[in-house]
């Protein structure tokens, strides 16, 4: 996401959740869910591989904390720290779980 604030990214991973939890279920008969990774942009001359690396390596982070979770640049939950500061978030990384 370009410019994305951390509010936005948990709208779209919210959105997504929901959407891929609810078709799921409907087409296979139960719910699929996901873990993900969130990066931030760390300087201006950051690169996209080097900002897929840190949402990669958030997502296996994700994983191991549990099924179903999404991790920002911190390595913290997005849904336990909505009221954080605004970043610019540009890689997200994803697996179903």
């Amino acid at each position: 996401m370009n410019h994305g604030d951390l509010a936005a990214t948990v709208a779209v991973d919210t959105r997504m959740r929901a959407y891929l939890g609810d078709a799921s279920a409907r087409v296979l008969g139960f719910p699929v869910n996901y873990s993900a990774g969130i990066a931030t942009r760390a300087c201006t001359d950051d690169t996209l591989d080097a900002m897929l690396k840190r949402a990669d390596g958030n997502l296996y982070a994700a994983k191991h904390q549990g099924r179903g979770r999404t991790l920002d640049a911190d390595g913290c939950s997005v849904h336990d720290t909505i009221t954080r500061s605004p970043g610019n978030y540009a890689a997200i990384a994803a697996a179903a779980g």
